[in-house]
């Protein structure tokens, strides 16, 4: 009999060796042993055998393999987050096999069971737009800005730029300058936001109010005392906006 170890040894070696098919093969044997005969390190093993197929397998080859491995992602306990881990696998492997909608459904899933996790949120609606779904992509952004739990000033931030990002890969100028308008009233100070809101007017062909904006936050500036974080980050904003550097533009002044 080998020695502990020796057949994922030769697994690996046959992976290398360019012997995909027997490689394949040998690693759906462990997953076929894993699924019928749990251990306490089923998870990990599991996370490793799926990395390993994804290497050798075609993309209807490794989604069969990631279906396969659904029981033992289901019986873990929930405190690993296991199943999230499991259905952002299995929808990466939909999308790769060519199949946007079932995986977009995963990816609700998902994203449904962490409403805290706000990146992912701006992920899925992102998604939702390259798949030519953008009413339901802005729909789902407004979800997860109107439900009840309490996000941080950072969070309300991503949020935010999620939208933006969103209005600016569709050209929506006015709607951007309605978003960035509501997010500079929050007093943030987060440049990005102000940045965001220069760069929308000029986008939208409101030079002048670009241009007294920033004038103002320069002069705001220049009063005595320190500076607090808000005008801090106006400050910087407005500068970089004076010296011809706009958020998404490239603008050459002449002096």
């Amino acid at each position: 009999a080998d020695k502990p170890g020796v057949r994922w040894v030769r697994t690996l070696v046959y992976s290398t060796i360019r012997r995909h098919e027997e490689a394949r093969q040998r690693l759906l044997d462990e997953v076929k042993t894993l699924v019928a005969k749990p251990n306490a390190d089923e998870r990990y093993l599991a996370q490793f055998l799926r990395d390993q197929l994804q290497s050798c397998s075609g993309a209807n080859e490794f989604l069969q393999a990631v279906e396969s491995m659904r029981p033992i992602f289901a019986r873990q306990t929930d405190h690993t987050e296991a199943i999230p881990f499991y259905q952002e696998t299995l929808a990466q492997a939909l999308e790769n096999a060519g199949q946007i909608e079932k995986s977009l459904v995963q990816r609700r899933l998902n994203r449904e069971a962490r409403p805290w996790d706000t990146y992912s949120q701006i992920d899925y609606a992102r998604r939702l737009l390259n798949a030519g779904r953008a009413e339901d992509a802005y729909a789902w952004l407004d979800k997860q800005r109107d439900l009840s739990i309490k996000r941080t000033v950072y969070d309300q931030d991503v949020l935010f730029g999620g939208y933006a990002e969103l209005y600016r890969s569709q050209f929506r100028w006015s709607d951007l300058v309605t978003l960035t308008t509501q997010w500079i009233e929050l007093s943030t100070t987060n440049q990005t936001a102000y940045q965001n809101h220069l760069s929308a007017l000029v986008h939208n062909d409101q030079y002048d109010a670009a241009n007294k904006l920033a004038d103002e936050w320069l002069q705001r500036a220049l009063k005595p005392g320190k500076l607090s974080p808000i005008d801090d980050a106006r400050f910087a904003t407005a500068a970089n906006f004076a010296s011809g550097n706009i958020y998404y533009l490239s603008v050459q002044r002449m002096d």
